[in-house]
């Protein structure tokens, strides 16, 4: 919880003050989202040809500042780790992508440095990685990315504030930061900011969420908005990850083992994979890092999606019929009626796992739904049409 915080202090360097259209449900609702939203600068805006040069990967804290902490593991540590095997995927996959790290030691950045090293390498994409904890409660667990914006939430704002309260550590905060972390007032005003980039970063992260669900099998709590310094003050799209919650045992247990570690740093990999194919509107030439074979870019593009429920009439987001559900669910209405479905995924053997998880978690009527390249196909055709039995 303390990384929403340190996010929302991070924000409010990096994003200017423009005011985009957006809406969330639920969750956030990035499947409707367009990949060259309103208010993006001209990199984003189609002039052919983008690509993405730099990437910065932020490890959160660091140094004096540990962050929070389980059992046997401190924040700052973990975070160093995943976010250097993340550093490692990139570069060995895509060379010709800049990537840099806030820090790749055990030191302490202030957030407004940390925004200042993204915006000065003019970066295409800023990774904030933190890890989580619950007060009071040992069962809380899964991931979560947050993005700038309201704080939609008693818990979010929380988070918020413990992640932002790292300027105190800084010296001579009050002359970095037009801020005050202790309070209220400006928790609520600093969370009336909107990310310019707030299109892009939701897309980037649900197709994170996705992946820590289908690659590293951990349970995906969604995108979340709120108000992070750290976030703020970066002008290109910006997320937050909280790659786990180390109040809960098993999660920290998993999160402290290389294995885990590697898993989380793959899962946002595979997430940048295919945010980068959707931004820069190319056919996917990397693969994911499940040793799945590389797309030929003249093959017809497949999209998937479980619809759990159709109502002629809004459902309630308090409605029990969400409480199990093990992925991020959306709204959209057709043809007169209100449809739910979890968001899309582009492997079809990920969806078909996916429908298992949702089977297990109590969602017997849950189905399939496929598009290629733009139509509506069957699941069964898509089964004989890819080689899956």
């Amino acid at each position: 919880m303390r990384a929403l915080g340190y996010y929302l202090l991070l924000f409010f360097f990096i994003t200017p003050f423009i005011t985009t259209q957006h809406r969330y449900l639920y969750t956030i609702n990035a499947h409707n989202f367009s990949s060259k939203g309103e208010g993006t600068k001209d990199k984003l805006q189609g002039k052919p040809p983008y690509r993405i040069k730099t990437v910065i990967i932020d490890p959160g804290h660091g140094g004096f500042d540990p962050g929070t902490h389980g059992v046997f593991t401190l924040e700052k540590d973990l975070v160093l780790s995943v976010g250097k095997k993340l550093r490692d995927l990139l570069t060995e996959k895509y060379p010709q992508i800049k990537v840099i790290m806030t820090r790749d030691k055990d030191i302490f950045i202030p957030l407004y440095q940390r925004a200042k090293i993204a915006n000065d390498a003019n970066a295409d994409l800023f990774i904030s990685i933190h890890a989580n904890f619950m007060p009071k409660s040992s069962i809380t667990q899964g991931t979560e990315t947050y993005v700038m914006g309201l704080h939609t939430a008693e818990y979010n704002l929380d988070v918020a504030k413990r992640e932002n309260a790292a300027i105190l550590l800084e010296e001579n905060y009050k002359n970095n930061y037009d801020y005050d972390p202790n309070s209220p007032e400006g928790h609520i005003l600093f969370s009336m900011y909107q990310n310019a980039y707030l299109d892009q970063s939701i897309q980037f992260g649900q197709f994170v969420e996705n992946q820590y669900a289908s690659h590293a099998n951990r349970k995906s709590r969604g995108v979340k908005q709120a108000g992070f310094v750290v976030l703020k003050a970066t002008s290109m799209p910006s997320v937050l990850l909280e790659i786990g919650f180390l109040s809960n045992r098993e999660e920290e247990n998993y999160l402290k083992t290389d294995n885990g570690k590697q898993k989380i740093a793959e899962s946002i990999f595979n997430g940048f994979t295919e945010y980068k194919k959707k931004i820069e509107q190319l056919p996917e030439t990397v693969a994911e890092v499940t040793n799945k074979p590389t797309s030929n870019p003249k093959e017809p593009v497949y999209q998937f999606w479980i619809q759990i429920a159709a109502s002629p009439n809004p459902i309630s987001k308090t409605d029990s019929l969400w409480k199990n559900s093990p992925f991020s669910i959306e709204q959209l209405k057709e043809n007169g009626l209100y449809k739910y479905r979890t968001f899309t995924f582009s492997q079809i053997k990920e969806v078909l796992k996916a429908r298992d998880k949702m089977f297990a978690a109590g969602f017997k009527d849950a189905f399939i739904i496929v598009d290629k390249n733009g139509e509506r196909i069957s699941l069964h055709q898509a089964k004989k049409e890819l080689g899956i039995p």
